[in-house]
């Protein structure tokens, strides 16, 4: 067999050499799409933030082998500070992690609103204000893309390959900024849908002062279940933006005795069966006014079963124990509190010694014993600071 003519074997291999860079371009553009998809997927506005940021760090470490990937929002901008950091799992040691995290935070802090900005070791220039020894301890080659809501910058995405690697790729540099196109489009819209929730929420608020104003005894019953909510939220270190999830439902938690008629709710003496049986039903009542206000839809779980019992022998639906949602036995604690310890039509007010008492000799029957040990401590705290302040 006659070998192929020097210019046939030259253009042959230049052919293979083209297809070898299109399959590597191919290659490149699939794990992009598919983080992209995958990122996509996560990205409703509903969701928590720290979860939706920590996901789109976790995408990117894994469908590009990073090191690390980590987000950090300044606050502001209607948006809570936060911090999201993934690595791979083999890299995730307690006191590694720990470091990483208070390094990031530092970084981030320092480069938040500068612009697209690499550090030493990366294939763009580094800014040389910025070339920080702090950032070098993390990686040889990282990048930082800013996330903007207009030209407002609100954080910044830092991404790293592994110590051993010399650059970070071009590849890897358009991967996270990709990723930050969409994140920025999501905190805007999260933005929008929180200043919607708190306009939902002030004209509900009115309404519940409405219904609390029927019954001067009960003046502020909501605004004091809210703040003793939110107080045992901060306790079980609950995420900052479910404490306030938490405060918000306590606010509206009585919004259905809107449908309960006055004389009802105004009764001194024991109230008929079918008295309390409109009594029993406000928690549904309350559900359905919600319902059709989207961005208080994570609401309806604690609205609907902060009536419950621990044993299961409450209402609506007679669920029991962890079954009950976690917002919602940590209002039955605190609702039950308030009601006991303030004068209402029924009953005079109890000291608050009397009605924690109470409270924990009802801990595992009507309450769950995690959340009334977190409010006692809330309380004893309280207890506390009051008496130095009187000192």
């Amino acid at each position: 067999m006659n070998p192929l003519p020097h210019e046939v074997t030259a253009e042959l291999e230049g052919c293979r050499a083209e297809l070898d860079h299109m399959s590597v371009e191919l290659d490149q553009a699939y794990e992009e799409l598919t983080i992209l998809h995958r990122l996509s997927a996560t990205l409703r506005v509903e969701r928590p933030v720290e979860e939706v940021l920590h996901d789109a760090c976790a995408g990117l470490v894994a469908g590009a082998g990073l090191a690390f990937a980590a987000v950090r929002l300044a606050g502001g901008a209607g948006l809570m500070p936060t911090l999201a950091v993934a690595e791979p799992e083999a890299a995730a040691d307690g006191a590694g992690s720990a470091r990483l995290r208070a390094l990031v935070d530092a970084a981030a802090a320092e480069l938040l609103a500068t612009g697209y900005v690499a550090v030493p070791g990366s294939i763009l220039e580094p800014v040389d204000a910025l070339a920080r020894p702090r950032l070098a301890e993390l990686t040889p080659a990282a990048i930082v893309v800013p996330l903007r809501i207009g030209d407002e910058a609100v954080g910044v995405l830092l991404a790293a390959v592994p110590a051993g690697a010399e650059l970070l790729s071009s590849v890897e540099a358009k991967l996270a900024e990709s990723v930050a196109g969409p994140l920025s489009i999501f905190l805007e819209n999260r933005r929008l849908f929180e200043r919607a929730r708190e306009l939902a929420t002030a004209v509900l608020v009115s309404l519940v002062r409405a219904i609390d104003a029927k019954d001067p005894a009960t003046r502020g019953h909501s605004e004091r279940v809210s703040a003793l909510a939110r107080a045992v939220g901060e306790e079980l270190k609950l995420p900052p933006a479910e404490v306030d999830r938490l405060r918000l439902a306590g606010l509206v938690h009585d919004l259905g005795k809107l449908g309960v008629p006055e004389s009802i709710l105004l009764k001194k003496g024991k109230l008929t069966d079918e008295e309390f049986a409109a009594i029993r039903r406000h928690p549904q009542a309350g559900v359905d006014i919600l319902r059709g206000i989207e961005p208080l839809a994570d609401l309806l779980p604690a609205v609907l079963h902060h009536h419950e019992r621990y044993d299961g022998r409450g209402y609506p639906a007679g669920i029991g124990g962890e079954a009950i949602p976690l917002h919602a036995r940590i209002l039955g604690v605190v609702d039950a509190f308030d009601a006991m310890h303030s004068r209402r039509s029924y009953h005079e007010g109890a000291a608050v010694a009397a009605c924690l008492g109470e409270i924990e000799r009802n801990a595992g029957s009507q309450f769950d014993p995690r959340i009334v040990a977190a409010f006692v401590a809330t309380q004893q705290r309280s207890a506390v600071g009051q008496r130095r302040l009187a000192a």
